[in-house]
């Protein structure tokens, strides 16, 4: 049990109290996330074979939420203004790059909804002019603003529930009798969790709209980031009224030319990122088709194509949709009073089909480094989903990692129907008696694997920031812009150089404010040895990331050299996490490492089990040796200069720790090679 006695609960329950009744058990209502984070944190600070960085520093970041698990940063904007009215302090906190980006977000998406409506009147609730207003002044002046005008668009206007919830959303736009109720989000797609956002706003306003003015809302939209090409430090928008459209259409005349693009190479690239799905309305339902279309727990009119189609979307809308069930739902939430301590215990509710909880990443390695009867893995090999694992607690029968294996892949044959199409993983063909001669076991293709490694090798590492704000010309929102490369040269001989032969390693960091397509050709440039041989192996870690990073690179370069030269490396790139994740029958099984292969979860490792080779490479503790201790703090010091956070002088500072991790990232490549290497001789002495 954890203590809970700086808990304090809001007046009024607000959208995100409303959130959490979906994705957090109930001792966990309001407490603050970063609460959460921090008692996690203690939890398992004292465990022998976890650590605090996170176990997906190394995974390819979302193209459209660089913020996986957190709010999207226009509602963590607001709720910082929100946090500091109610603490009464002016200042808010303008050195937090995700404020600065919804700060940007949210007044340039009030510019584009102001110019869809000429001539109305415009009134900020967070300007200068009212920011003095109680939320109960502004409630009220909210309602007599509607009485007196007849076209008018409100942002951030205030209503309250019967003294018991809040709602303020982005936008509501009266038109005569008409009104309009918009969310603004930073996203380029609509998202679970934004019905739940729209419903939150839509029954709290239309319940004070009804009882105050006798109207009702009549349409509600989401604005969204616009999925298109355009300048430089721009960014664009777009209205959808769809609540199931994942990617909302880019009008033809408001994309750039792409025919400047090299045929062939990038056509699926295109396409993917252009060409968004048409939305008609036989194949998609609006906000307000949904609230309209309740009834008896049915959708009305929904023909069987349109109900077969999105059967789990409505499965799981149903209920919130029913104005009954919602404030019933905000009942509960009211009445509830936070007990004096709450539990960890991770649950379904973590990972639900809503969103994921802020902390989701934190319990899991809470429930990894707490829970030793089995092996974090699915029957495919990977890190298991941890609804499973309440399955799997709830089976008595499954006492042991085999029995647990065999449970979860029964249970995917039963859901498939069709033993044939589950193959069983290598996981399964060679552990089921988890026996092991070291604190390791490998497959029988893992030395093959390794050997096919040339002699000569190129070690890099990217870092990268996303944004919704363009980046780079001619950019996409949220596209991963590379603004680091570190690089090591083996010719062969196994000194570790750079590219002019001298011992060390190349660290390429180019300011956030100038990346262009020169930036891009020298780091493609640098990455390749001086005569491109192909005699070379490219080492990376999760090369999914590097090898989309290299094709975008190349295509915005639009010159057939440089896809010739992306060509090379992507064909001879190797990927050292295939030897951790346990995905095929190429694989290394570590059980200190519960299921996580970051390198960061693997280094301590080989420092652990094979110093020389750690002492080799070169490398050092992340957490001790470097100002700068993961992917997210190095892409949260790029975004800070991008926004100018930082002057020419700090951000100079600030590039030689962002040189040092990078670095240490490729040299933690390299001890994690020698490591491979390492568990493979001792192998073969056991074998032979």
């Amino acid at each position: 049990m954890i203590n809970n006695n700086s808990t304090k609960k809001p007046r009024y329950v607000r959208k995100y109290d409303f959130f959490q009744y979906f994705n957090r058990e109930k001792c966990q209502w309001f407490i603050p996330e970063q609460k959460i984070k921090d008692d996690i944190a203690n939890e398992i600070s004292n465990s022998a074979h976890m650590n605090d960085e996170d176990e997906n520093d190394d995974a390819s970041y979302s193209e459209d939420d660089p913020y996986e698990y957190s709010a999207d940063v226009v509602d963590l904007y607001h709720t910082d203004i929100e946090e500091k009215k109610d603490a009464h302090i002016d200042d808010q906190n303008l050195n937090d790059p995700k404020i600065i980006e919804g700060m940007i977000i949210d007044k340039k998406a009030k510019m584009f909804i102001s110019s869809l409506y000429d001539n109305f009147i415009v009134v900020d609730f967070e300007d200068e002019n009212n920011d003095y207003l109680s939320n109960e002044q502004a409630a009220i002046e909210t309602i007599n603003i509607l009485k007196d005008k007849e076209q008018i668009i409100l942002f951030q206007p205030t209503f309250i529930y019967a003294n018991k919830a809040i709602a303020k959303p982005d936008a509501l736009i009266k038109d005569g009798n008409q009104y309009t109720l918009i969310e603004v989000k930073s996203s380029s797609r609509v998202k679970h969790i934004h019905l739940l956002d729209i419903i939150y706003q839509y029954n709290i306003v239309n319940k004070i709209l009804q009882h105050e003015l006798n109207s009702t809302i009549s349409n509600c939209a989401m604005c969204l980031s616009k999925y298109c090409q355009c300048n430089k430090f721009d960014i664009k928008f777009i209205l959808t009224e769809y609540a199931d459209g994942f990617k909302v259409k880019t009008p033809k005349e408001d994309k750039k030319d792409m025919t400047y693009f090299p045929q062939g190479f990038t056509e699926t690239y295109i396409k993917n990122k252009s060409d968004e799905k048409t939305l008609n309305d036989g194949k998609h339902l609006t906000y307000m088709e949904l609230f309209n279309r309740y009834k008896d727990g049915t959708f009305i009119n929904v023909t069987p194509a349109r109900a077969d189609k999105f059967e789990d979307f409505v499965n799981h809308t149903t209920d919130v949709y029913n104005t009954e069930n919602f404030f019933e739902i905000i009942n509960e939430l009211y009445q509830y009073t936070p007990a004096a301590t709450y539990d960890l215990l991770p649950s379904a509710h973590y990972s639900s089909w809503w969103k994921s909880v802020g902390f989701f990443p934190e319990i899991k390695k809470y429930w990894a480094c707490h829970n030793d009867k089995f092996f974090h893995y699915t029957y495919s090999g990977k890190l298991i989903n941890y609804k499973q694992c309440l399955t799997y607690s709830a089976n008595q029968a499954c006492t042991q990692p085999a029995s647990f294996l065999a449970f979860v892949y029964h249970e995917k044959i039963k859901k498939l129907g069709n033993k044939q199409n589950v193959k069983p993983s290598a996981f399964i063909k060679y552990y089921e008696n988890f026996t092991f001669d070291f604190p390791w076991k490998i497959t029988d293709n893992t030395k093959k694997k390794f050997n096919s490694l040339s002699t000569k090798k190129v070690y890099f590492d990217f870092e990268s920031l996303n944004l919704a704000t363009r980046i780079i010309e001619n950019g996409f929102p949220f596209m991963q812009v590379v603004n680091q490369v570190s690089i090591i040269f083996d010719n062969g001989d196994g000194i570790y150089r750079k590219k002019d032969g001298a011992v060390g390693c190349d660290n390429l960091i180019f300011d956030p404010l100038a990346i262009d397509l020169d930036v891009y050709k020298k780091i493609i440039d640098a990455i390749l040895p001086t005569n491109n041989s192909q005699e070379y192996t490219y080492i990376v870690y999760n090369k999914s990331f590097e090898c989309t990073r290299l094709k975008e690179m190349a295509t915005f370069i639009n010159e057939p050299s440089y896809v010739e030269k992306v060509n090379l490396i992507n064909g001879n790139i190797f990927d050292l996490a295939d030897f951790f994740t346990v995905t095929d029958d190429a694989a290394i099984v570590v059980p200190e490492l519960k299921g996580f292969y970051s390198i960061k979860k693997v280094l301590p490792l080989v420092q652990k089990y094979y110093n020389d080779g750690y002492l080799a490479s070169g490398s050092v503790d992340y957490k001790s040796a470097l100002n700068v201790h993961n992917g997210g703090e190095a892409q949260e010091h790029a975004t800070k200069r991008f926004f100018q956070l930082y002057t020419d002088q700090q951000w100079h500072q600030i590039s030689i720790d962002l040189a040092k991790y990078c670095e240490n990232d490729v040299r933690a490549m390299i001890a994690v090679e020698l490591f491979v290497k390492h568990i493979i001789q001792l192998h073969d002495k056991v074998t032979n």
